[in-house]
């Protein structure tokens, strides 16, 4: 199982081998000890060695007693340590993947519904119920963009792999631009290394708290090759960030009462991090900022030909 191969269940039984190993050794060590003083007392001769005799037996028998009684203690600890932390382990992977079957199927009813309500909108274009339909339908969406965090919470929570592939953001964009019409994009068509899915995430993240959460009425998303890195700078002009920008990216941390769950940030930064990027928040007088860094996309071919042309000029 991937249970085992965890790093928490791996430090439980690296402790348990490595703690009953010194208390062997201490064992090992008393007892080495009152054999040396054994042997030097039976070298002085006399009422000496006749006197310590029984002393020595005794000693003897109190380091062996000690020793197995410290080691047995250390066994049960360390073997309660890692059973408790399988246990532990175990139950979270089972939870996650409750939780990803839940959210992977609650995805395709949400759809549906939002289908059927933008069909009834074209259907009650004039009518008093309209109102209705459209709240309806902002709530669905809500829902559905929870619905999306909470998937991507429990992939990260899984460790799945991401694909790494050649990415143009520009198209990424495109796509958020059906559901936002608020985003505006400039030099975005260098291709990046990144995984599509991902980088669509955490764009959409960012939208989504920009116009709920900042109020803001437009989006830039501008890109900037620096290097062998694009930097994708996205800012909007909403109300901005008045606390610690050092907590936006804590997980299940509400700022203000608008504030959703507390995962959009928090996520941004983590499928970031396993694209090999980085990420920076800013809040500035023009709204809310934030500064995405991603390795340009090379080909391996092309990695291979600089390779050697590197070699033959070292």
């Amino acid at each position: 199982m991937k249970v085992w191969k965890d790093s928490r269940l791996i430090f439980s039984v690296a402790w348990l081998v490595l703690t009953v190993s010194l208390g062997f050794w201490w064992m090992l060590l008393g007892l080495q000890q009152v054999n040396e003083v054994s042997m030097l007392r039976r070298a002085a001769g006399g009422e000496l060695a006749e006197v310590g005799e029984g002393l020595e037996i005794r000693r003897r028998r109190m380091i062996v007693m000690e020793g197995v009684f410290f080691l047995t203690l250390l066994s049960v600890g360390g073997a309660t340590l890692i059973w408790l932390t399988y246990r532990d382990l175990k139950r979270n992977r089972l939870l996650n993947d409750f939780f990803s079957t839940v959210t992977h199927e609650m995805k395709t009813p949400l759809a549906s519904l939002q289908l059927q309500l933008e069909t009834l909108l074209e259907d009650f274009s004039k009518d008093p119920v309209r109102g209705r339909l459209e709240r309806l339908l902002k709530e669905n969406r809500r829902i559905g963009s929870q619905i999306n965090k909470a998937f991507e919470l429990a992939s990260l929570m899984r460790e799945e792999n991401l694909y790494l592939e050649e990415v143009v953001p520009a198209h990424v964009v495109e796509r958020l631009r059906v559901d936002w019409s608020v985003i505006h994009m400039q030099d975005l068509q260098t291709p990046v290394r990144a995984d599509r899915r991902a980088l669509e995430g955490v764009l959409r993240n960012l939208v989504e708290n920009a116009v709920q959460h900042g109020a803001a009425n437009s989006v830039q998303i501008n890109g900037t090759v620096r290097s062998n890195q694009m930097e994708i700078v996205v800012q909007d002009n909403g109300r901005g960030f008045a606390g610690r920008v050092s907590q936006l990216s804590e997980a299940f941390v509400r700022h203000s009462s608008t504030s959703g769950t507390g995962l959009g940030l928090y996520i941004v930064r983590r499928l970031i991090t396993k694209m090999q990027g980085r990420v920076r928040f800013e809040s500035n007088a023009q709204g809310f900022c934030v500064r995405i860094s991603l390795p340009l996309y090379r080909p391996k071919a092309l990695s291979a030909k600089q390779n050697a042309a590197q070699g033959r000029y070292t």
